[in-house]
This record gives structure tokens, sequence and C-alpha cells, in this order.
């Protein structure tokens, strides 16, 4: 392989290459913390050698009980995420299919607003998009056009559902 593919931008390495550095680098940098550390070139207040971390990580884990911290922070997420979608499930089911909804949730949420205002405007040309620098504008405006793109986006579905199934011609 010559040198210059080698340092070719967004080329994919050959599976060797890529295979032989995800054994070497580690152990370079192993080696290198190793050297740095075992060498007395850094204190160990300022970097632990390698076997002090291994104790001190032992040591969290017999001593001082790190596992149960683990399952427990882990517990904890789990019935976060839980709760969140209990709760953001049914909002957009509801959101979809009550146009009240939707609205009330984008008027009171103007980042929501203001991300479904910018596709909107993208949509139309970009008109909206001169406001982006004029921040209270833009928020107003975006809240506006978001609340208009959900009534047609809701009246185009609306409109698609009555004229039935579209025909080839």
């Amino acid at each position: 392989m010559a040198s210059k593919d080698f340092f070719a931008l967004r080329t994919p390495l050959p599976r060797t290459t890529a295979a032989a550095l995800g054994f070497v680098m580690p152990a370079l940098v192993l080696g290198a913390w190793c050297v740095i550390t075992y060498g007395g070139f850094a204190p160990p207040d300022f970097l632990p050698s390698p076997t002090e971390v291994v104790k001190g990580t032992l040591q969290l884990f017999i001593q001082y009980d790190l596992w149960d911290a683990i399952l427990t922070s882990t517990w904890r997420i789990v019935q976060a995420f839980l709760l969140a979608s209990a709760l953001a499930l049914p909002l957009g089911i509801l959101m979809g299919a009550k146009l009240k909804i939707a609205e009330y949730v984008v008027r009171n949420r103007p980042h929501a607003a203001t991300r479904l205002a910018q596709d909107c405007a993208s949509e139309s040309g970009g008109e909206a998009l001169q406001l982006l620098g004029r921040t209270r504008c833009w928020e107003a405006y975006s809240q506006d056009v978001a609340v208009s793109c959900v009534h047609s986006a809701s009246m185009r579905s609306q409109t698609a559902r009555r004229a039935g199934p579209v025909q080839q011609i």
C-alpha cells in the first residue's frame, strides 16, 4: 500500500491495517502510561500507575460495594425512562389525533415551535428564515407558523382521507 493511500481522507483502511491498529494502539497507550508512571516522570497524585488503578477499582467493588451503586443507578435510569415513555406515548398519540392538543403543545413549547416553523419555512421557500436573527420576533412568528403548519398538515391528511385512494393515470 502506498503511503499516499494510507493518509487519504475518508477512505476506509484495509481490514488487516484496522485490526493491527486495534491491537497495537491500546498496547501503545498502556505502555506509555507504564513508562510515565513507573519511570517517575509524573507524580502519583497526578497520574496513578496501572496497578494502583486496578487496586482502587477492586477496592471499590469489594470494600465499598460499587456493584450495588451501579445497580441502583441503573434501576433509577430504567424507572425514569419508563415514566417518560408512559407520559410521552399517550401525549404523542393525542397530538396526532387531536389538532387542539397539538396547537396547545406547540404554542407552549417555543423550541418545538421554532423547529417546526423552520421545517415549514424551508418547505415554503424560506421566507420565514429571514426573521431568524431577531429572536423575539422569530419565536412569536415561529409559533404562529408552527400552528398553521400543524393545522395545514391536519387539513391535508383529512382531505387525503376523504379523497380516498389515489388513482394513477
